[in-house]
């Protein structure tokens, strides 16, 4: 294990601090586990068979490093770890100096302000492109990183229109994009689960959404080819199907010419669902601007609500709960129901009618509309 000292390029420190503060909320106390890292290696060898015998690979936004030890394991022959974090690259060294690590050459440095002359066979860029201002410009010095005639791209994404979006950009506007210290404070009111997400969702400086067609066309504008969708880690893992609540794509890009890729819908809840979600949401944010302090416990009851419920294989108790989360909201200190927008009241109205004991008529494509006719609901 080595550490380039290269730099970093960085045009503002503000930034470079932002991005160091960030990194701590994510990582302060992460350590690596012989066993995680060996089901790593596992999807990694899933990924990539052969390839990855005697590979160079970049793990670009290492993070934890968690990937980088994997790769290693699962026989690359050496991995250059990128990381514009100083403090994720000091954490690593230590962990690799913990574990007996070698044949990784650590990086601090970022893609987006300097050049670099790295040449690999695979680009690892795990858990990145949805946290930076401009994905094409990454992926464009990523590609260059590659031969002209062959290598491999994996990318990570976070699919729009999903209902992870949802709930993030809404606790987004409800709370600011917070520092490490300040989400400390905030973490006292939520749930583990809703903690862990949070770190990430409600701290990084930057969260983009893109759709399997955005993200094709911007490999092709470097010269790649999409070649396939990979199952995520936890579906390797579990045998688990993609969850409609958040499905992120993986895609596997090269140089060599590919045929397109299956033209299947997104994984997501209905329409009429998402959009009733969106107006309460929205509502509920503009009848509390102003008041920092309710749209904090705001933001942070509506993680605990989502992520405390949430199934990997399934959203809809997470849509049920979150719509029943936001209604009480809105009864306890919410906007007249006579304020809502048309679908939003209307399904409000359904729902006070359910916790009356009556049965509304359920809606043929909607999570929320199906359960308050099949279930009395309390608030």
């Amino acid at each position: 294990m080595s550490v380039c000292e290269i730099e970093t390029g960085f045009d503002t420190p503000v930034m470079a601090d932002r991005i160091d503060d960030y990194a701590s909320a994510m990582f302060r106390f992460e350590r690596l586990h012989a066993r995680w890292i060996d089901d790593c290696a596992r999807y990694l060898t899933h990924l990539f068979g052969e390839r990855l015998r005697d590979a160079v690979v970049l793990d670009y936004a290492f993070g934890r490093g968690n990937w980088s030890v994997a790769f290693r394991r699962a026989g690359a022959r050496r991995v250059i770890a990128v990381d514009a974090s100083a403090s994720n690259v000091v954490r690593f060294g230590r962990e690799c100096e913990r574990l007996g690590v070698d044949g990784i050459d650590m990086v601090q440095g970022n893609f987006l302000e300097q050049a670099t002359d790295i040449r690999v066979d695979l680009v690892w860029a795990h858990g990145i492109l949805h946290h930076v201002p401009d994905a094409d410009a990454l992926v464009g010095r990523l590609a260059n990183c590659l031969p002209p005639d062959r290598g491999l791209l994996h990318l990570y994404a976070y699919d729009s229109g999903s209902l992870r979006q949802w709930v993030v950009e809404t606790a987004r506007r409800a709370v600011p994009i917070m520092s490490e210290t300040a989400f400390r404070a905030f973490s006292m009111m939520l749930s583990p689960r809703a903690r862990l997400r949070a770190r990430d969702d409600l701290t990084a400086p930057v969260i983009r959404w893109y759709s399997i067609d955005q993200l094709t066309s911007m490999a092709r504008r470097q010269g790649l080819h999409v070649m396939r969708q990979d199952g995520d880690f936890q579906s390797f893992l579990g045998g688990e199907s993609r969850c409609a609540e958040f499905s992120p794509h993986h895609l596997l890009c090269g140089r060599e010419p590919a045929e397109a890729l299956p033209d299947a819908p997104p994984a997501r809840p209905p329409l009429a669902d998402l959009m009733i979600l969106r107006q309460l949401g929205d509502a509920l944010l503009t009848h509390h601007e102003g008041h920092p302090e309710r749209l904090a416990r705001f933001a942070a009851g509506l993680f605990n609500t989502h992520f405390s419920v949430l199934d990997r294989r399934d959203a809809s108790a997470a849509v049920v709960e979150d719509f029943l989360f936001l209604l009480y909201c809105q009864q306890s200190d919410g906007p007249p129901v006579k304020t809502l927008p048309v679908e939003a009241r209307s399904m409000v109205e359904s729902a006070l009618a359910s916790a009356r004991g009556e049965r509304p008529q359920a809606g043929a494509d909607s999570i929320i509309a199906r359960q308050l006719s099949a279930q009395v609901i309390r608030l």
